[in-house]
């Protein structure tokens, strides 16, 4: 192995063999050329550790030369304050996120979000000691307007609704002086709602706050959730989808209408819808839309290009993991014509049908917690970051606004287009099968036109009305396609024929197996 010199003489440097210069090759360099080139290795080194000792150490000793000694971080003393437990009402954009709920393999949450801003705003010490309680977990891309959690959080307070800690050290003989000062003292307390929004992310806005009382929890106080899901019409018929929603109404097992979450303990899959209702989203609350058979929702305009915006809002008291997605894909085949409004009863008789047909759920993105429901809240609303937050979705909806716009500009136009392309390929077909016509000349076209006229019912409304008809029939509405399954076969095939899921009793064999459930849940299940 070749040997060089180094700097200080007599150290013997081994290089490896077949070692390569970027330009001349090692073995061409003479004894001299590979000495100079070893010292100018080592004074590099030593250069590049002294900027290193430089950067480790540099901000440590700029602070002791100004303070004479470096600072160090003091912890917070939670102790110092009283503690309050609260519910936040908060909304958020979740078309970007991993769902709600913090998740192991991803801080890609609006919980993990959430938490990040109230450790950083030292509102709470641990999400252990916290006593935290979420009104409901929303999936992935879901967006929610009106999430409640409850939570206790450091005060400023001494006394008053859910405040502990200090507060507790008064006597019962203290209520009535409490109840009088106790709108001074609620001026007085941290600005909840202000302090989380300069920490969270955008897409995440604290609305507004409510003291409660300890045993509050934002999860079992909820009496009632409303979910809305977002779509164009395209060719959906609506009053179809509502004479479907209508049999969703009442207490039902709705296995066949979710995800079975069985690895989790759920079995019991009866939950009560309070109502269901379709509608285009500007006649969502005109209440002249009422007015069909059962209560059933009947659009005021039969008109329609496939362009307007439709809602489906579904109330009920608690609801099962992707129940709303799972109806809504039932509803859109609804709509589509592929599936009878009936089909939603068949598949809520779980004696009849014990195991969910395979079908895909809706997309996410539609889909909105719109509001959940406590008895005895007020809410108190903060004006400054209501007007903040109004100003922040005017612009979103200014950017939204804009590209809808221009591309429904576009696609007018090409519209247009088609509908000229559609017309002449008609007229082309219409002459050759008039050149086909035996003893095709003019008296006996002329003739044949005088009697096409005297037909019954052959007048110029009628005639009106099949050219209405057949625009109809060039108009592309595929609008709704997209939020639906992603898979198009050519042959539909009906849900009740379909390939099913394992049943329940199956899966909860699997996971008592697995020793992840109650041995005794199959008991439970028969009795």
């Amino acid at each position: 192995m070749a040997e060089a010199q180094g700097g200080k003489e007599g150290t013997k440097v081994k290089l490896p063999p077949n070692q390569k210069h970027k330009q001349v090759p090692l073995s061409q360099l003479s004894r001299e050329e590979l000495e100079a080139r070893v010292r100018q290795l080592e004074a590099h080194n030593t250069q590049l550790r002294n900027l290193l000792s430089k950067s480790q150490t540099g901000s440590t000793s700029d602070s002791s030369s100004t303070h004479g000694k470096s600072p160090k971080q003091r912890d917070f003393d939670f102790s110092k304050y009283s503690r309050r437990h609260v519910a936040l009402k908060l909304c958020y954009l979740g078309w970007d996120y991993q769902g709600f709920t913090v998740q192991e393999d991803s801080h890609n949450t609006i919980e993990a979000q959430l938490f990040a801003a109230l450790l950083k705003t030292r509102l709470i010490e641990s999400r252990e000691t916290s006593n935290y309680h979420r009104c409901g977990r929303t999936d992935k891309g879901v967006s929610a307007f009106d999430q409640v959690i409850s939570i206790t959080l450091r005060s400023k307070v001494r006394n008053g609704i859910g405040v502990e800690g200090i507060s507790q050290k008064e006597d019962s003989s203290t209520t009535d002086r409490l109840k009088e000062h106790e709108e001074e003292e609620e001026e007085e307390e941290i600005n909840y709602v202000q302090l989380l929004n300069r920490v969270l992310p955008q897409e995440i806005r604290i609305l507004a706050w409510c003291p409660v009382p300890p045993e509050f929890s934002a999860r079992f106080d909820c009496c009632q959730r409303t979910y809305k899901y977002f779509f164009p019409q395209g060719s959906l018929d609506l009053l179809a989808m509502n004479k479907a929603g209508q049999h969703l109404v009442g207490e039902h097992d709705f296995r066949n209408l979710c995800k079975m979450d069985v690895a989790n303990g759920v079995v019991n899959f009866k939950r009560r819808i309070m109502a269901v209702k379709v509608a285009r989203v500007d006649e969502e609350n005109d209440e002249g839309t009422v007015g069909g058979e059962d209560g059933v929702v009947i659009e005021r305009n039969s008109g329609s290009d496939g362009y307007e915006m439709c809602v489906a809002t579904i109330e009920g008291q608690a609801f099962l993991w992707h129940q709303v997605r799972a109806v809504m894909a039932v509803l859109f085949l609804v709509g589509q014509g592929k599936e009878q409004p009936d089909v939603v009863t068949e598949l809520l008789d779980i004696k009849t049908h014990p195991r969910k047909p395979q079908y895909c759920l809706a997309s996410d993105l539609p889909l909105n917690l719109w509001a959940v429901h406590f008895d005895s809240i007020v809410w108190r609303w903060d004006e400054d970051e209501l007007r903040r937050l109004l100003g922040q979705l005017q612009e979103m909806w200014t950017q939204q606004a804009v590209r809808n716009t221009m591309t429904r500009s576009m696609l007018k136009d090409l519209e247009i287009r088609y509908k000229k392309l559609i017309r002449a390929r008609e007229t082309r077909k219409g002459k050759k099968e008039e050149e086909k016509l035996p003893g095709n000349n003019e008296p006996e076209i002329k003739k044949m036109k005088i009697e096409e006229e005297k037909l019954p019912g052959n007048n110029e409304s009628e005639m009106k009305m099949k050219m209405e008809e057949d625009d109809e029939g060039w108009k592309v509405k595929e609008q709704p396609t997209v939020l639906m399954s992603s898979t198009r076969c050519k042959v539909y095939r009906p849900l009740l024929s379909r390939p099913t899921c394992e049943s329940l009793e199956k899966r909860v064999e699997h996971y008592i197996k697995k020793q992840r459930l109650d041995p005794d849940l199959l008991k439970k299940l028969d009795s």
